[in-house]
C-alpha cells in the first residue's frame, strides 16, 4: 500500500455550568459556525445547535490525532471559561422552558443529509420539533485513498458504502463496548452512516463518548486506519461474511461479545468471532471513574478479539509518554472533555 491514509474527527460536546450543574447552549459562548468555523491550533472550533464542535486537521498517527485533540479542547476551554466545563455525553435533554428560549437557529437539527451505507439511500432527517433531547457526536474523517474528488460520483459513493460497512464491523460494533445508549440513534447515528467526501469520507455512527478516555481515542484511530488498509490490501469485505447483521446490531445497540451471547442467535455465534476476521485488541475500558451510559459487562478478550498484532508502529507501539501524560490529564476530568 503506497497511500498515506489521514484521520480526522469532528466531535461535539456539550457545556454545562459548573456552579448549578445545569447544562448551556453553546450559542453564545464560541465562535464559528458551520460556514466559517473559526480557525485556532490545530483545528477550528464551531457553534452547531446547543453544542460545542471542534475540527481537527487531518494526522497520519495516533500520536497526532490525540495530541489534535487535546489541543483543539484546551482552546474550547478558554472560550467558555472557568465556570463551564466540556461534556462528552451521547445526548443532553433541555428543561423546556430554558430550550424555548433559545434563538430559534439553536434549537433546529440543522445537519446537511447523511447516506445509509447499507441502502445506499439517504437517511431520513430527524424530527427535533416534538423534543428538547439534543445529541453529540464524534464522527471520523477518513482520506488519503482519494484526492479532490467529485462526492457525488458514482463510483465514489460505492466505494465509501464498502468502507463504510467495513468500519461497522471495525468501529461501529465494538463502540457499544463502551457506549450503549439507544437515545441518540432516535435521531442520529445508525448503523452505515456516511458522507462522501473529496478527500475521502465521513463516518458518522459514533457518540463522543469515545473522547472521554485518549487510550479509546488511540483504539478508535487504529481500527478505523486497520479497516480501510486492510481493504486497500485486499482483505475480504465482512458483509460477504456476515450481511448486514452489523446493521441490526448497531441500531439496536445489542449486545454480542459475551460468552453467553453466543448462545442467542446464529447471528449472534458468528459475530462472537468477529476478532478472528478484524485482528483487533480489545478496546481499552472507559476510565473507573468515568460513568457509562449503562453498565456493561466487560467482555471475554480470549473469546472476542486476536491478540497478535501486526508489525505495523501504528499497531504494535504502546503509547508513547507524552500521550499517556495526556491520558492522566483527561482521565481525572471522569466525564468531561
Amino acid at each position: 500500500m503506497s497511500v498515506r491514509i489521514t484521520l480526522g474527527c469532528d466531535p461535539e460536546l456539550f457545556i454545562k455550568n459548573i456552579k448549578t450543574g445545569e447544562f448551556v447552549s453553546a450559542h453564545d459562548l464560541l465562535p464559528g459556525t458551520k460556514t466559517e468555523p473559526h480557525k485556532v491550533d490545530r483545528g477550528a472550533v464551531q457553534v452547531d445547535g446547543v453544542a460545542a464542535e471542534f475540527n481537527i486537521l487531518p494526522a497520519e498517527d495516533y500520536s497526532a490525532f490525540v495530541t489534535n485533540i487535546a489541543t483543539v479542547t484546551d482552546e474550547l476551554r478558554k472560550f467558555i471559561g472557568p465556570e463551564h466545563e466540556l461534556v462528552a455525553q451521547p445526548t443532553v435533554t433541555f428543561p423546556e422552558a430554558y430550550f424555548k428560549s433559545l434563538p430559534e437557529i439553536t434549537r433546529e437539527l440543522g445537519c446537511n443529509p447523511d447516506f445509509n451505507a447499507w441502502t445506499g439511500q439517504v437517511n431520513d432527517k430527524p424530527d427535533g420539533d416534538s423534543t428538547t433531547m439534543r445529541t453529540a457526536a464524534g464522527h471520523i474523517h477518513i482520506g488519503g485513498w482519494v484526492t479532490d474528488v467529485d462526492p457525488t460520483d458514482p463510483t465514489h459513493f460505492e466505494d465509501c458504502r464498502i468502507i463504510a460497512k467495513q468500519l461497522d464491523y471495525y468501529l461501529g460494533l465494538s463502540s457499544l463496548l463502551w457506549d450503549s445508549d439507544i437515545d441518540r440513534r432516535k435521531l442520529y447515528g445508525k448503523a452505515g452512516s456516511f458522507r462522501p467526501k473529496p478527500y475521502g469520507l465521513e463516518y458518522r455512527p459514533l457518540s463522543n463518548v469515545w473522547l472521554r478516555s485518549v487510550p479509546l481515542q488511540k483504539w478508535v484511530y487504529q481500527a478505523a486506519y486497520k479497516c480501510i488498509t486492510d481493504l486497500l490490501d485486499g482483505a475480504d469485505r465482512l458483509e460477504d461474511i456476515f450481511g448486514d447483521t452489523a446493521r441490526t446490531f448497531i441500531d439496536n445497540s445489542e449486545s454480542w461479545w459475551k460468552p453467553e451471547d453466543a448462545k442467542k442467535s446464529s447471528d449472534h455465534k458468528k459475530l462472537y468471532k468477529l476478532g478472528q476476521y478484524t485482528n483487533l485488541t480489545t478496546p481499552p475500558p472507559l476510565p473507573k471513574d468515568t460513568p457509562k451510559t449503562k453498565e456493561v459487562q466487560k467482555p471475554d478478550p480470549k473469546f472476542l478479539y486476536n491478540k497478535k498484532k501486526k508489525s505495523s508502529p501504528e499497531t504494535i507501539d504502546p503509547l508513547e509518554s507524552v500521550v499517556e501524560q495526556m491520558a492522566i490529564t483527561i482521565a481525572q476530568l471522569s466525564q468531561t472533555i
